[in-house]
């Protein structure tokens, strides 16, 4: 696994979450991008770019702002996402996480032109 940047965990992370919107009767370890990306920890770029760099790869230092502190947070939309059995539940879930990481790469330093 190639070591990820900030930029590239939450592209990644996004790109996971806009399909899981798109398939919502699908689970984070059945997406496509992990034959492209190869398998990272707790199926999330977030928790691999974590471990990578020495965080414990679930909590607060977490490149995703989630509300409630962590994803595990019972309230936060990752729970509210797994927990769901709706299809329209579930899409609307992914969404949110999509939104927190166009927020999350919003946040990043814009990229020098080369």
């Amino acid at each position: 696994m190639k070591r990820l940047t900030k930029r590239k965990a939450l592209e990644i992370c996004r790109e996971l979450w806009v399909w899981l919107a798109d398939h919502p009767e699908k689970w984070k370890n059945e997406w496509p991008g992990w034959e492209k990306y190869g398998k990272m920890k707790a199926y999330c770029p977030c928790c691999e770019y974590n471990e990578q760099h020495g965080y414990h790869y679930c909590n607060a230092a977490c490149l995703i702002k989630w509300p409630g502190g962590i994803c595990l947070n019972d309230f936060s939309p990752y729970r509210q996402w797994a927990g769901a059995i709706s299809p329209a539940i579930r899409t609307k879930y992914a969404r949110k996480i999509v939104k927190l990481c166009d927020e999350a790469l919003a946040r990043l330093p814009k990229r020098k032109k080369k």
